[in-house]
């Protein structure tokens, strides 16, 4: 089975969701167990990231993960001025891929990872995700029940 999905992840009671959404209007959110929020890494979302980057830089539409682009870096030390936040990335198919993440805490990069490890359990450490002793970090915000990008197409877009 398929997992490939990308998006931010804070804690949904914060600023940081509500900045990113105040920031970019087409940005969708989902809520996730634990009291966090995703944010989809919608192309319309990518899009305007990659539009509003002073730098002129640009993540551009790519098959390779995004989550230590400067762009992506930049645009996580902004809004972790807010609370923390993650940009994860999964792209897995018949158990094998690759997972990446980064994650931002006070506009300062804690930790930015790919491959081996569960990188994106760390970055969810990072930003405040404490476990139960029998789940990961993954599975205890619920991120497994997406498993690809068009689980957001039909997500209307809410204030965070």
């Amino acid at each position: 089975m398929a997992h490939s999905i990308r998006g931010f992840v804070g804690k949904a009671a914060t600023a940081t969701v509500q900045a990113i959404c105040a920031r970019f209007p087409g940005a969708k959110v989902v809520r996730l167990d634990a009291g966090f929020a995703l944010v989809p890494g919608t192309r319309v979302l990518m899009d305007a990231i990659d539009a509003a980057d002073p730098s002129g830089e640009r993540m551009g539409t790519t098959i390779d993960f995004v989550f230590d682009h400067p762009v992506m870096l930049r645009v996580l030390a902004a809004f972790s001025g807010n609370g923390p936040i993650a940009f994860v990335e999964t792209d897995y198919f018949q158990g094998r891929g690759a997972q990446a993440a980064a994650a931002c805490v006070d506009g300062r990069v804690v930790t930015a990872k790919e491959g081996e490890g569960r990188p994106i359990n760390e970055a969810l450490r990072a930003i405040g995700v404490v476990r139960p002793p029998d789940e990961d970090e993954f599975d205890t915000i619920c991120l497994g029940k997406y498993r690809s990008m068009d689980a957001f197409e039909s997500v209307p877009a809410e204030a965070g």
